[in-house]
């Protein structure tokens, strides 16, 4: 993966800026609380059973941990839905 930029003006298209956009459309970005409460409301309106996670994060172990943190928000969300049954 590239190293971060400032500012994508003038490096992508706008094909490219639409897709990226569009894919972050549900992007949950924040603190534990914040992700969480976002990822719970994704899960209320759409009532999906299986969610893939994308992470693209610069550098090996900030990814790493990134997919730590996002791994312990789904252990709770798990939990969470399956408190509602």
């Amino acid at each position: 993966m590239p190293a971060p930029v400032d500012s994508m003006e003038g490096v992508w298209t706008e094909a490219e800026e639409f897709g990226v956009l569009q894919m972050m459309e549900y992007s949950f970005i924040g603190n534990a609380t914040t992700v969480s409460a976002s990822l719970q409301s994704f899960l209320d309106k759409t009532e999906v059973d299986e969610i893939m996670v994308a992470s693209h994060v610069f550098g090996l172990p900030a990814k790493m941990r990134s997919l730590e943190l996002t791994a312990s928000l789904f252990l709770t969300e798990h939990k969470m839905i399956a408190d509602k049954s």
